[in-house]
């Protein structure tokens, strides 16, 4: 009895990328793999079709109320964890968050006694970053700190920086400018009905 016969086709495509904001070249691999179910009788072939592009697709953050600045290191840390850059992706998460505390901090008018992000994050107020996100966004500083300083940084450590950055970023300006925009909302629907 013979062995399985690989009969697995691949397509390669040369394009440029049909984002407005992107246009960059790819290449678009297409595979397309049959498969057998239901014990594998004849007539019973499936294919399963992978597209794979190649750069992979540019990860953006988007977070309504967050400064261009911030949301511009956020996307590069995204970006780094993606080509699988771990360390970078860290240390430019890191960066991100100390970027939104001053940015928070300047708006309120706070100056920390010193310019490290220790100090910059225990000034903002608790109204404005609860205690368990301050333990948040220390554990950001902590973990870039470890790729700032030549420790090892896995994915995992990685992924969490980024998961803990945004975090940090939803309660600093998402909820906030969600929040307001909802008030809003309700303030002019109210405004419109008679005796609102």
């Amino acid at each position: 009895m013979g062995g399985a016969r690989d009969t697995t086709q691949e397509s390669w495509a040369v394009t440029v990328c049909t984002n407005g904001q992107c246009r960059l070249p790819c290449v678009v691999k297409v595979t397309l793999v049959p498969q057998r179910q239901f014990g594998g009788f004849a007539g019973d072939e499936i294919s399963r079709l992978a597209v794979q592009l190649l750069p992979a697709a540019r990860p953006i953050y988007r977070g309504p109320g967050v400064p261009l600045d911030v949301v511009k290191d956020l996307t590069e840390a995204l970006g780094c964890q993606a080509a699988g850059f771990y360390v970078a992706a860290a240390v430019v998460g890191r960066r991100a968050l100390q970027a939104a505390v001053r940015e928070r901090l300047a708006a309120l008018g706070i100056t920390p006694d010193n310019d490290n992000l220790f100090t910059e994050i225990n000034a903002l107020p608790d109204g404005v970053l609860p205690p368990q996100w301050k333990e948040t966004a220390h554990e950001v500083r902590h973990l870039g700190n470890d790729g700032a300083h030549a420790e090892p940084v896995s994915p995992e450590e990685a992924e969490g920086v980024l998961t803990f950055t945004k975090g940090v970023l939803e309660q600093l300006y998402v909820l906030p400018f969600q929040l307001a925009a909802s008030k809003a909302a309700r303030q002019q629907k109210k405004a419109g009905q008679p005796g609102g």
